[in-house]
């Protein structure tokens, strides 16, 4: 696969581009065309490999022959002035920096360019194709991933970037490694005591500090390498990067210190005193090890070092009322975010001028990290919740009751500081606590980049062709247009509708950057795109009628009557079939700053590409407009005099696709040189009225909207083989459908609809997955207004804070006994409903958010284990009303992805014996019905292969009616059922009656059952000659008798004559399986016991001895070869001769032989 780049000169002499960002995929190959003037023809040009030009090294030339099998070639085109830079097999290592460059007299000319490598589209939608067989729904923001307990207090974690590990170590001095999944991998006891400890540039070193001032380093098993002892007391230390050394903070002094052999290099005591204990160090990103600064704090001031210099830039002291609790550096922003006791969090600039200021937390802020990729931070606090606020917004984006945590730790991104997207574990969040460790995922669908305004954006447009760069097009409520750039988020220019008027539809036409603007009075606008503002041009594209005569600016004649209707809708149609003579005519605009002069219509004709404008009208007509003036040239009727309301364009096929009140869709074969442009050559008639339309290639998607019986769905057509294509009603938006686009790239649709939710649908409108982006929360209003009457309220502020968070954080108290659960969060917690909240305690829910809010440290019930707390939840499932018992289900299959639990198959027999009470509940009534759903639903994934388990599936499958069967389909599949044909629900069905007697009719059917089942697993087990056998095996048994049945009776008689190429259908021939690998050599030492078997002795021993052709065993000779022989008899029945011969081989598990005495 070949990608090309046509770098064009902008200049009047040597080398320049229009573009210096470039992007292969990997196994492919690309092309980069570099034009020169002309009197450099002679001169040797090159291609070199670095970001700066003085030391790029020159990796080929012009002047070297040159093979097409090369990884890399120049051709020199002298007459045109171009030479082309081929790199084929791309590899990801191919990535970087590279010059077209030209050797001259004095200094070379060269240009930069970027090489960028994406991976195999088709390995990439192999991947999406085997991991999306199921819909996923993925949400924005955090989820949680997994909890540790700890039996003793977490003090510190830190990451390791080069194994991708986080380690943990505790009071006791446990020290525990974490795998960047989340799973524990390793626990390692501390011979020593330790403070804290942090990861190195060295994968297999960590440094660890503390009591006091010692200052050790530790291998890969925690061993100690190397100790030393500083003159002063360590409190925190930090790895430099890409250097071998270490920063240490403590009482008076920040010093940089050798890794190798512990020797301090840079100590930093000027301007300090004893009273200045720095406990947390933060090194922003360098340019350069020698420009590395060092930002530290300390009681209520944070300092700044200059390390390489040994200096300190500045110290600030009073930059909170209360301690400093927590720092974090954004890299992204260039922003210093501190946290105080006092539940702020404050955000400095470079000259430490207060950017912002978050109020959220009702209790101290315990800890701060900072997304590495976004301009994000993340909080934690002794109120009990993790937030994460946003420097875009200014405003907190998300909040989770976790717990009060003691730290967080954020995992660190690639070395260039750019996100992986598709690497999962590069987005890790880790929280800890006294109770133990918490991973947490980040998941960032979207990125705000961009503003906007205020204004609601109503839609959004994509204008993508080849050569050309990617725009976007965004309409706002207030009839803002903005068309943005899409590589860089970019706003390009903006126009902006006189007051009053409203947009009704946009269109943009990039190679002649044009914007179509139509109003809701009806009228076409035509807008200039390369101004900022945009600018109205003067020759308004006003429609008029086919004569060519004014008419109203707001109508068009449609022809038919002289009657007049507004148009509705427009689109641009491009047809370009010299994408050379069209991009050069788009250079030339640009430089231009847009048309020299109008177009004469013969120049117009003339031309080989062409843009037409197409509009739909209210009457029902579609309407080719000239370019300039709005005179309608061709219209044509297409929705029988009701309202055209959607028109797309499908350039591959050359047609364009209307929709109309009348609900059809139609698609019209464009032809741009006849006068007659419009035919029609498809048309499909919808149920409901059509409401968004898009296409891609031959397939047409269709939102269909129905207000009356609340129908959204989305229905695909084939334009070529005129199929309709329909999906599950399941997975149909669940409100108003918002947006229906394509990516041709990768085959699917997307769609989006006011329930917050963007579906991702294949070429088969199957649903492929699901992503859920919720707004943007803003911070509460009442915890603000919490926090400024607090402040108010206060009447002195000690000069000294005499509060310790570290000791009222950490102060020993008794572990508890065993390990606690995971508490609850707002989104996928274990209270999935408030129903739940309400029976799962003393208190209620406001009586808990007000407890919470006044003392959060009691916002929790009392430590329990997993058991315990299943436990309570199943005495809960003895008492409650059924809509209450379906939320607990649904918090305890929440709690059975959890390791651990041990009372599962209590929680088996519990709800089978709810199942079967006298009081059994029903399909009749909706409560009792969903909550046989959610009960069937959590046995299967507790004992999918009970017996018991089957026999009550069996018995729902003869009471249920056919909606309550097809919701069951999928917990048959996790049974293990092999039932395509539907026998099992055929031969349950066909019990019209059961046995009658004491008891209910359930407990009878049961009873019938349980005698169906016993008696097909006693034919199983004869025929499998096993003693051992699940009872969904016995089932699977039955179906494949059933199926037997029905070929044998659907078999064609021997009678009937059959016609030429009949294929008949094969007997019932039962034989093993083959094996193909032979050699099987002294079957004598093998120990295969078979009761009950004796067969004679064997005349000689040796003969098992080595690789022989046959054993002569008192049995018909076996030939080892699994090849057919000329030899072999032809067998006269005719349903065989596709059988080919019969192999015959000799199966070692088959054989007797320590049977022979």
């Amino acid at each position: 696969m070949e990608a090309q780049l046509k770098v064009y000169p902008t200049g009047a002499s040597g080398l320049s581009v229009t573009s210096r960002f470039i992007t292969g995929i990997e196994g492919g190959s690309v092309s980069v065309q570099c034009h020169y003037d002309r009197y450099l023809n002679t001169n040797v040009k090159y291609w070199c490999s670095g970001k700066v030009w003085s030391s790029c090294k020159i990796i080929q030339r012009s002047t070297v022959k040159q093979r097409d099998e090369d990884k890399i070639s120049i051709s020199d085109d002298r007459t045109q002035g171009v030479f082309t830079v081929t790199v084929r097999r791309l590899e990801k290592k191919d990535s970087g920096w590279y010059w077209c460059g030209i050797q001259r007299a004095g200094t070379d000319e060269g240009i930069q360019l970027n090489l960028s490598i994406d991976e195999d589209l088709g390995v990439s939608m192999e991947l999406v194709k085997h991991s999306c067989f199921n819909p996923t729904l993925t949400t924005h923001g955090i989820q949680h991933i997994c909890h540790f307990s700890s039996n003793s207090p977490v003090r510190h974690v830190t990451y390791n970037q080069a194994t991708g590990d986080f380690v943990s170590l505790s009071s006791d001095g446990t020290l525990r490694v974490y795998q960047c999944e989340g799973r524990l991998r390793a626990s390692f006891p501390s011979a020593e005591p330790f403070s804290g400890i942090a990861s190195t540039v060295l994968p297999d070193r960590y440094a660890a500090w503390g009591p006091g001032n010692r200052l050790a380093v530790l291998d890969r098993e925690f061993r100690t390498i190397s100790s030393t002892c500083s003159s002063q007391d360590i409190h925190t230390c930090l790895s430099k990067e890409g250097v071998y050394e270490l920063v240490v903070g403590g009482a008076g002094h920040v010093s940089v210190w050798c890794l190798r052999h512990l020797v301090c290099r840079v100590k930093i005591t000027e301007g300090l005193g004893t009273r200045d204990v720095f406990t947390e160090l933060v090194l922003p990103k360098a340019a350069s090890p020698k420009s590395q600064r060092c930002f530290a704090m300390s009681s209520a001031g944070v300092a700044l070092f200059h390390l390489s210099k040994g200096m300190l830039l500045a110290y600030k002291k009073d930059l909170h009322l209360c301690n400093i609790t927590g720092i974090a550096y954004c890299n992204t922003a260039k922003s210093l975010a501190t946290a105080s006791r006092d539940g702020t969090i404050k955000v400095w600039d470079e000259d430490w001028g207060v950017q912002m200021v978050f109020a959220g937390h009702t209790g101290a802020v315990t800890a701060l990290a900072a997304c590495p990729h976004l301009p994000h931070f993340f909080s934690s606090s002794l109120d009990g919740t993790l937030r994460v606020w946003s420097l875009e917004t200014g405003d907190q984006l998300e909040k989770i009751h976790t717990g009060p945590a003691l730290g967080l730790g954020m995992k660190s991104t690639e070395k260039d500081g750019v996100e992986r997207l598709g690497k999962k574990a590069s987005r890790l969040l880790c929280s800890y606590s006294r109770k133990g460790v918490d991973f947490w995922a980040l998941t960032h669908l979207y990125a705000l980049h961009t503003p906007l305004g205020g204004a609601p954006i109503r839609e959004i447009q994509t204008v993508s062709l080849p050569l050309y760069p990617t725009r976007m097009l965004c309409v706002s409520d207030d009839g803002t247009i903005r068309l943005i750039a899409a590589e860089t988020g970019e706003v390009i220019t903006t126009f902006i509708l006189e007051e009053g008027k409203r947009t009704k539809w946009v269109d943009y036409c990039l190679p002649w950057e044009t914007l179509f603007v139509l109003t809701e009075e009806g009228e076409v606008l035509r807008i200039n795109t390369l101004t900022n503002p945009a600018t109205l041009l003067k020759q308004g594209a006003r429609p008029r009628s086919v004569g060519g005569s004014p008419v109203d600016a707001a109508t068009t004649e449609s022809g038919l009557g002289k009657r007049k209707a507004k148009a509705c809708c427009l689109v641009v149609y491009n047809y370009i079939v010299d994408p050379e003579k069209a991009f050069s005519c788009w250079t030339e605009v640009v430089e231009n700053g847009g048309e020299k002069r109008k177009r004469k219509p013969k120049e117009i004709k003339q031309e080989r590409n062409r843009y037409m404008l197409i509009v739909g009208q209210e009457d029902g007509f579609l309407a080719v407009l000239d370019w300039y003036s709005g005179q309608i040239q061709y219209q044509t009727e297409a929705h029988s005099s009701q309202a055209v309301t959607g028109l797309v364009t499908n350039l591959e096929n050359n047609y364009i696709i209307s929709a109309g009140g009348d609900r059809s869709v139609k698609a019209w074969r464009v032809f741009p040189y006849a006068e007659e442009s419009l035919s029609l050559q498809v048309t499909f008639f919808c149920g409901q009225p059509p409401l968004r339309i898009s296409v891609m290639d031959s397939l047409l998607a269709v939102a269909f909207q129905d207000f009356s019986s609340a129908t959204y769905s989305i229905v695909q057509f084939n334009l070529l083989t005129k199929r309709r294509t329909d999906h599950s009603p399941n997975d149909d938006p669940q409100d108003k459908i918002t947006g229906l686009c394509t990516c041709p790239r990768m085959k699917i649709f997307a769609s989006s609809s006011l329930d917050g939710i963007i579906r991702i649908w294949d070429r088969d409108n199957g649903l492929i997955r699901q992503r859920k982006a919720p707004p943007l929360a803003e911070t509460e209003r009442a915890e603000y207004e919490e926090y400024e009457r607090e402040l108010q309220e206060r009447a002195e502020i000690p000069d000294v804070d005499l509060f310790d968070l570290n000791e009222a954080l950490r102060s020993p108290r008794p572990p508890p006994p065993e390990a606690p659960y995971i508490p609850k969060t707002e989104r996928g917690g274990f209270f999935p409903d408030h129903a739940l909240a309400r029976h799962s305690g003393p208190c209620s829910e406001t009586e808990e958010y007000q407890t919470r809010e006044k003392t959060p440290e009691q916002s929790f019930s009392k430590t329990m284990t997993l058991d315990s707390f299943m436990k309570q939840l199943m005495q809960q499932l003895k008492t409650k009303d059924y809509c209450v018992k379906t939320g607990i289900l649904g918090a305890v299959q929440t709690l059975l992805q959890q390791e651990g639990l041990e009372i599962t198959m209590d929680l088996h027999n519990l709800l089978l014996s709810i199942l079967n009470q006298p009081n059994a509940p029903t399909l009749r009534d909706p409560d009792e019905r969903e909550f046989i759903h959610a009960a069937l639903t959590t046995l299967v994934s507790i004992a999918p292969h009970s017996k018991e388990l089957l026999l009550e599936m069996m018995v729902q499958l003869i009471l249920c009616d056919e909606v309550f069967r097809k919701r069951v389909e999928s917990l048959w599949q996790k049974m293990d059922l092999e039932d395509p044909h539907d026998y099992l629900g055929q031969e349950l069905s066909s019990w019209d009656e059961w046995p009658q007697g004491m008891g209910s009719a359930k407990t009878q059917l049961r009873k019938q059952t349980t005698d169906w089942l016993n008696h097909w697993i006693a034919k199983y087990k004869i025929e499998s000659k096993s003693s051992d056998c699940k009872p969904i095996e016995a089932v699977n048994y039955f179906c494949s008798e059933q199926h037997k049945k029905w070929l044998v009776a659907n078999r064609p008689p021997v009678s009937v004559p059959l016609e030429k190429n009949t294929v008949l259908l094969l007997p019932d021939i039962r034989r093993s399986h083959a094996i193909l690998r032979l050699g099987e050599t002294n079957s004598m030492a093998r120990t295969r016991p078979v009761e009950y078997i004796t067969l004679p002795p064997i005349s000689s021993r040796p003969l098992l001895s080595g690789f022989v052709p046959y054993m002569a065993f008192p049995l018909p000779k076996v030939n080892l070869c699994p090849f057919t022989s000329p030899e072999d008899p032809a067998k006269p029945d005719p349903s065989c001769r596709f059988l080919g011969a019969a192999p015959r081989y000799f199966f070692l598990e088959h054989s007797y032989a320590d049977n022979y005495k």
